[in-house]
């Protein structure tokens, strides 16, 4: 499990001692990154069940007060489709202020990277991932910086064409956020039922007893006025009714039925006359259905559902229609422009995506600037080292080293960067001379162009043995395949290395029968 920063760089990586990704790991990652940061630094984290960790973090106290108030949390926005609508209108980063463009999906390309090292290596090399992770800098700050403004100028475009007012979109989008995450209806009426009933229930075993008592005084020898008990017996049992009728109602909108009362349905027994009621009432809806669709008509302020095309149904997105309960909602009596009205809620989206550009345009702007003044500081430092240590043969050339690499890393960023624009003004210099930095590009292309020349004379080459070989294995551009057969090969040596009978004759094998690579096999074939 790593944590990675924004740019798509490790910071640290834990080891899963068991199955699944537990909390734990997280909290320990995060641990060791408010070791290294100022304490008022606020930071945003993407995660893929994000909402859970803060939840826990905040019910069992797993981290202090002081440390989740400087954490904003969201959810990777891969794995956002997986969460609950309004889980995603909270934690859902395209629906959050501060994540910019930021989509948390570094961590899978990070796996999707080392994926081809895990056959080969128990180790990665860290020390050359580290620097062809820095050398990338330039070429991520100049890939974001285009796609930032592509987007932001198409949705500029959409958004003056609709010529809504900004207040008004986010006084929608809030209440659409109040209305979206509110507590379910179904819970609240369930608690609202249960406690009628209780109380309708307790009413008619008070009207129960009192028609008891009036019966009882009827009977009696001394019944100082009969008329008037009658009356107040004929009123009781009509109160009597009404309730039990309240309550059965109730009971009813509950769902309880007859089969909650006690009796023969107690047991689970549905008597034969009710199953072919049933029976019939399907066949009757079922032969009725067409005419009642042609005579159907919507209600008055009635808003027909958003119709959900099924091409591209399992490519979702965050604002598709069938996140939207347009026209579902049975209390919604007067649909508010949010839900109702297209161009709002088109609006709504498009300025939300207007602000996320804002936001990584800002924090673009400042990381250029901050790579700038980071090379310059790095090659202030360098020169002074190098001042320092003329005496010193060993560390002026270990120096001198690292300044050639820092002149190579200066001439892919300045190239890359030039066109972004800078939160504050900088000057010109990056801290290598003009003539260091055209040496330096020169040395790159040469490079580049011996290791192509190399690799073209190395497929044309007519030469025999392990030329031959290593020829036949780059015709092979399928890595994933060559790992395949390799895997192949090697579980057919497993399994016959159990046999011991047989690895006494291994040598009057041939060797069609086992191959012991990919390149056997391509030469075999070759030859053939």
């Amino acid at each position: 499990m790593a944590l990675i920063c924004r740019h798509d760089h490790v910071l640290w990586m834990v080891n899963l001692t068991s199955m699944g990704e537990k909390q734990h790991y997280a909290l320990a990652l995060l641990d060791r990154l408010f070791k290294h940061i100022p304490a008022w630094m606020t930071i945003r984290l993407l995660y893929d069940i994000a909402c859970q960790l803060e939840w826990s973090c905040r019910k069992w106290k797993f981290m202090d007060d002081s440390i989740l108030s400087h954490i904003t949390f969201a959810v990777a926005v891969f794995h956002a489709y997986g969460h609950q609508w309004p889980c995603q209108v909270i934690y859902h980063p395209r629906k959050q202020e501060g994540f910019g463009l930021s989509d948390g999906e570094g961590c899978e390309g990070l796996w999707s990277f080392l994926k081809p090292l895990i056959p080969s290596l128990c180790v990665s090399g860290i020390h050359h991932l580290d620097s062809k992770s820095l050398q990338g800098f330039g070429h991520w700050l100049h890939q974001h910086w285009i796609h930032c403004q592509t987007k932001k100028n198409d949705a500029l475009d959409l958004l003056h064409n609709l010529q809504l007012d900004e207040d008004m979109l986010c006084l929608e989008w809030k209440a659409q956020v109040d209305h979206q995450t509110r507590p379910t209806p179904c819970i609240n009426k369930a608690a609202e039922v249960i406690t009628t009933i209780l109380a309708l229930e307790k009413t008619l075993e008070v009207q129960e007893t009192s028609i008891h008592e009036l019966e009882m005084q009827l009977h009696g020898d001394h019944v100082p006025n009969i008329g008037e008990v009658n009356l107040q017996l004929v009123d009781a049992r009509s109160q009597h009714r009404k309730t039990a009728d309240t309550l059965r109602r109730q009971q009813a909108a509950l769902g309880m039925d007859d089969k909650d009362q006690p009796g023969e349905d107690e047991e689970g027994h549905i008597s034969y006359t009710e199953h072919k009621l049933h029976a019939n009432t399907q066949h009757l809806i079922k032969h009725q259905e067409p005419g009642i669709l042609k005579l159907r008509r919507a209600p008055p302020s009635a808003v027909p559902p958003h119709i959900i095309q099924h091409d591209g149904i399992f490519q979702l997105d965050v604002n598709d229609d069938i996140w939207q309960d347009i026209g579902l909602d049975d209390d919604t009596l007067n649909p508010p422009a949010w839900l109702l009205d297209d161009m709002v809620r088109n609006g709504i989206r498009l300025q939300l995506e207007v602000n996320q550009c804002n936001e990584e345009e800002a924090r673009l702007m400042g990381e250029r600037a901050v790579i700038q003044e980071w090379m310059l500081a790095e090659w202030d430092s360098i020169q002074a080292a190098l001042d320092e240590a003329v005496a010193d043969a060993v560390m002026s050339f270990h120096l001198k080293s690292h300044a050639d690499d820092l002149v190579d890393i200066c001439v892919v960023w300045k190239k890359k960067v030039q066109s972004n624009l800078c939160t504050w003004p900088l000057s010109a210099s990056w801290g290598p001379s003009d003539k260091a930095l055209h040496q330096a590009a020169y040395n790159q292309v040469q490079s580049s162009f011996h290791d192509n020349n190399n690799n073209n004379q190395s497929m044309e080459g007519d030469g025999e043995g392990d030329c031959k070989s290593e020829l036949e294995y780059g015709e092979i551009e399928d890595e994933k395949l060559i790992d395949a057969i390799e895997e192949i090969a090697l579980a057919d040596e497993c399994r016959y290395g159990q046999d011991m009978e047989f690895m006494d004759n291994f040598n009057d094998i041939d060797n069609d029968f086992m191959p012991s690579s990919p390149i056997m096999l391509l030469h075999k074939r070759r030859r053939m």
